[in-house]
């Protein structure tokens, strides 16, 4: 698909690492760089999004971009938007957005970005922005917090 498509892009949402030294195809010099995602969108070909099984946070990266573009396109329906656009995404792709931490993180990115035109200071109490301890920030950051200690303990 790479050579297919000619993309000029790969964003790995996992470790480039494997057995501690990185693998590349060939033995150039690998062009790895954690800073390429504002030059992917720009590209004329088609970017790769991958991860570990190619579809949890994969998928959830795609379905948070589409959200996005939703957004600041101003859809039409704002009604279960993440619902559909969540299933537009499973449809393309079986078992994408796998879990609910997937769910709650495009939650959270959504929230992130409109933070800006929140202007009701209950709902932004409620929310969690302006204590980070309270709120549907608050709930969120204790249960990733809590999901790190599970994966620690494994």
């Amino acid at each position: 698909m790479v050579w297919q498509e000619r993309s000029q892009y790969i964003i790995m949402l996992c470790a480039a690492v494997d057995q501690n030294r990185m693998c590349p195809l060939d033995s150039g010099t690998p062009n790895v760089c954690p800073y390429y995602w504002p030059r992917a969108r720009l590209s004329p070909t088609p970017t790769i999004v991958q991860c570990m099984d190619g579809c949890s946070r994969s998928g959830t990266l795609v379905c948070i971009e589409a959200l996005l573009m939703h957004v600041l396109r101003g859809s039409a329906q704002y009604e279960k938007l993440v619902l559909t656009t969540a299933l537009f995404v499973r449809l393309q792709r079986r078992h994408a957005i796998g879990s609910a931490l997937h769910y709650l993180f495009i939650y959270r990115t959504l929230l992130y970005w409109m933070q800006p035109y929140i202007t009701s200071i209950y709902q932004r109490f409620v929310l969690g922005l302006i204590f980070p301890e309270w709120g549907f920030v608050g709930k969120y950051n204790k249960l990733v917090a809590k999901h790190a200690v599970k994966l620690s303990l494994l």
